[in-house]
């Protein structure tokens, strides 16, 4: 046995396992980064998601509809509802609807897209049940006309539950004839 040939051998042998070892920690060290790297931009997402939640709902339009949405009487609220059924144009109705859509495209983002959980958006605007309440027999007429879903994110969002029924996401059909 020749001494200097074994010794060569087992330092080629320490050398093969430390590179190997150094390169399963390189893919080990990458891996993490990567996994941190995503977890970093979800909370990003969630931050920027939140405050354009805020920012949406706080246009002043918005703002002057939700307002006029709370002033209006329960009488007001089934004379509008016989509106839609007879598909009768309201300045009141398209500006329901612009409040609606804001909280349905907020409900999207929480219970499709999964960013942020339903009671963050509820904590800061707990209004969204109140005036769901108010206009859910107008967005029921709605839905007789344009499909079941009409608003579902919103209603969800509201009721603090999870979807029922499967969205169709087709384009609605015209409102008033």
């Amino acid at each position: 046995m020749n001494s200097s040939s074994d010794w060569i051998a087992l330092l080629s042998a320490i050398a093969t396992a430390g590179g190997t070892c150094f390169a399963g920690l390189a893919v080990l060290f990458a891996a993490g980064t990567i996994l941190y790297s995503v977890i970093e931009r979800r909370i990003d997402m969630k931050e920027d998601f939140v405050l354009w939640a805020i920012e949406r709902l706080r246009q002043d339009d918005l703002r002057q509809y939700r307002k006029m949405i709370f002033l209006l009487s329960d009488a007001d609220i089934q004379t509008l509802a016989q509106l839609v059924q007879a598909r009768q144009p309201d300045a009141r109705l398209d500006q329901i609807r612009q409040v609606c859509l804001a909280f349905d495209e907020i409900g999207y983002f929480v219970y499709k897209v999964g960013i942020v959980n339903f009671r963050d958006i509820l904590d800061m605007y707990s209004q969204t049940v109140k005036i769901w309440n108010k206009v859910a027999p107008i967005v029921a007429g709605w839905r007789e006309i344009e499909g079941a879903t009409s608003f579902a994110y919103f209603e969800m969002l509201a009721r603090q539950e999870k979807f029922q029924v499967t969205p169709k996401f087709e384009p609605p059909s015209k409102l008033y004839k």
